[in-house]
């Protein structure tokens, strides 16, 4: 059974970091839920002033644990109080609750989510062209890594999409296990908000291409061996072509009644290259509101490789993304 992320009863868990990125997320929170329903939820993380042993301190460093919880204290009193001040903006129909926490951003964010029952993560991330690339990132890749439910993250800047008319939302499939969560959750979406036109799209590396008009000359044996039927490397990839495009229609057919229904758009394509280039070139033909990923399962052993594309999108797009959980 899939488990369903736009729920009435239940709330987005939105991380605040009362920086460049707290009105962008506020609004997108807000927008969120007059167009679902769901509740909100802020939790503001400030990092333990105690976070490693003692032999992690200068020599000269004293550490107080009693002063230090004082200070802590203090510092989960006045980020409760921004906190207050943030929630006052909101009309009053919404469900609104918000709470400080001293604790890593990644391990209280998902503790409040769990906690407030949230079927939905909000968080931002920030570019730093000048610095390391997984500055300003980490958290939200974290949370991607290891929710248990979808993460939607933000780009520094991002004006609001959610009040247009219509939206236009690029799912990206690979044809895999891991993205049909990805695609009931876009089936949410377009019930919930029916405003949405889509473009389904599955990109299949371009290295078949690359080898095509070789590949019979410098492997002919082993070709003629798997290749029975004597067909070219062209036709061979013709057929695999007609093959993924008939898959990815299928794995489409709710969504296109779904959009239909609505008097949305609904295109399906598959195109062969660089995957992230040909997602890049195809939101911003679309000019594409979100884009839509579902999460590979094998990121839990390898905790940067939870997917190379949302990996890239979340880094270098400047349109939200919105990661399925498996």
């Amino acid at each position: 059974m899939k488990r369903q992320f736009i729920d009435k009863n239940k709330n987005i868990c939105v991380a605040i970091n009362f920086d460049q990125n707290t009105s962008t997320l506020f609004n997108q929170a807000v927008n969120l839920a007059n167009a679902t329903g769901m509740g909100i939820h802020f939790v503001h993380c400030l990092t333990p002033l105690i976070n490693g042993p003692w032999g992690y301190y200068l020599p000269n460093e004293v550490v107080m644990p009693e002063l230090t919880t004082q200070a802590e204290e203090g510092a989960v009193q006045k980020a409760t109080e921004k906190l207050q001040a943030l929630v006052e903006k909101i009309p009053t129909e919404f469900d609104v609750t918000y709470k400080a926490v001293v604790a890593d951003p990644i391990s209280g964010v998902l503790d409040q989510a769990n906690e407030k029952n949230a079927s939905l993560i909000l968080t931002a991330t920030s570019s730093y062209p000048d610095r390391n690339i997984l500055n300003g990132a980490s958290t939200a890749i974290g949370l991607v890594i290891h929710s248990p439910v979808p993460v939607m993250v933000i780009k520094e800047g991002h004006v609001d999409s959610f009040t247009k008319k219509r939206l236009s939302v690029l799912l990206a499939d690979d044809l895999q296990n891991n993205t049909e969560n990805a695609i009931h959750g876009c089936g949410e979406l377009i019930s919930q908000l029916k405003n949405i036109d889509m473009m389904h799209l599955h990109v299949h590396g371009g290295l078949y291409d690359n080898i095509a008009d070789s590949v019979s000359s410098f492997m002919a044996e082993s070709w003629k061996a798997l290749n029975p039927n004597n067909k070219s490397a062209k036709q061979v990839l013709v057929e695999e072509y007609e093959m993924r495009k008939a898959a990815l229609e299928n794995r489409g057919v709710e969504l296109k009644a779904r959009i239909a229904a609505t008097h949305g758009e609904y295109n399906s394509k598959v195109s062969s290259g660089d995957i992230s280039e040909e997602i890049q070139l195809n939101a911003q033909k679309l000019d594409a509101d979100l884009i839509v990923f579902g999460r590979h399962e094998f990121i839990h052993k390898s905790p940067f490789m939870f997917g190379r594309v949302p990996f890239g999108a979340m880094l270098m797009q400047d349109r939200p993304i919105l990661v399925f959980p498996k």
